[in-house]
C-alpha cells in the first residue's frame, strides 16, 4: 500500500520479494524448512519429513487407528479409483472432515517425537482397576500409592484375591469370588452381585 498497490478481497497476503507468481510456492516453503534442518546441524532435505509422516501413519493403520484412504489424502496422493467417489472430490464434507479429525488425534502417539497423555482406552483401564481395588476393600490412599499401569493382569488378580481371603478370615465378612457359572445359584441363595474380577469371576456378598 506504501507504493502504492491497492489492496483488495483477492490480493495475496504472503507473497515473495521477488514475484514471479502472486503466491508463494512450493519451493519457498521448502527453502524455509530446509533452513531450520540446517540450522539444527542436520543435512537432510525437507521430503524427509513427508516420509516420516507417511510412515508413522503407516504404523498408525496397521494399529486400526486410521484408514488409507486418509493417509494418501494428507500426503497428497490421489489414491485409486474408489478414492475418485470419497476422498478425491472437490470439496469434503464436514462430517468426513471431522471423523478425519478424530483419525489423525489418534494417530498423534506415532507423530509425535514425545510421549503425549495416556489414551482414552488406558484411562478407563486404570478407572476400572482402580474401582475394582476398592470395592475388595482397599483404601483411597492405598490404591493411591500403587502404580496401577506397571501391574500385570496376573499381579492384580493376586491382590485382589488376597484381599478377598484375608478380609474373610480377619473380619468374617460375607463375600467371596465365584465362577460366573455358579452366579445363578448363589443369587437363588441370597447372595447378591457386587462386582466382576479380570479372571472370569465375581464378587458376590450375602445380603444381610
Amino acid at each position: 500500500m506504501r507504493e502504492g498497490e491497492s489492496v483488495v478481497a483477492g490480493s495475496s497476503i504472503v507473497t515473495l520479494k521477488l514475484r514471479i507468481k502472486p503466491f508463494i510456492r512450493t519451493v519457498n516453503i521448502g527453502d524455509i524448512i530446509r533452513g531450520a534442518i540446517r540450522k539444527a546441524g542436520f543435512p537432510r532435505r525437507p521430503y524427509v519429513l513427508r516420509a516420516y509422516f507417511d510412515t508413522q501413519l503407516m504404523l498408525a493403520e496397521s494399529k486400526g487407528l486410521v484408514l488409507r484412504d486418509y493417509r494418501q489424502f494428507w500426503i497428497g496422493h490421489k489414491g485409486d479409483v474408489e478414492n475418485r467417489y470419497t476422498t478425491n472430490k472437490y470439496k469434503l464434507p464436514e462430517s468426513v472432515i471431522e471423523v478425519m479429525r478424530e483419525a489423525y488425534r489418534r494417530s498423534q502417539e506415532y507423530l509425535q517425537t514425545k510421549k503425549i497423555e495416556e489414551t482414552s482406552e488406558g484411562k478407563l483401564r486404570q478407572a476400572f482397576r482402580k474401582q475394582l481395588l476398592l470395592v475388595v476393600g482397599f483404601k483411597q490412599e492405598e490404591v493411591g500409592k500403587m502404580d496401577l499401569s506397571s501391574i500385570s493382569d496376573g499381579e492384580l488378580q493376586e491382590i485382589v484375591r488376597k484381599r478377598l481371603l484375608g478380609t474373610e478370615a480377619d473380619n468374617c465378612t460375607k463375600e467371596k469370588a465365584v465362577s460366573i457359572d455358579a452366579v445363578s445359584k448363589f443369587l437363588a441363595q441370597g447372595w447378591e452381585y457386587v462386582a466382576n474380577l479380570p479372571n472370569k469371576k465375581v464378587i458376590i456378598r450375602l445380603r444381610t
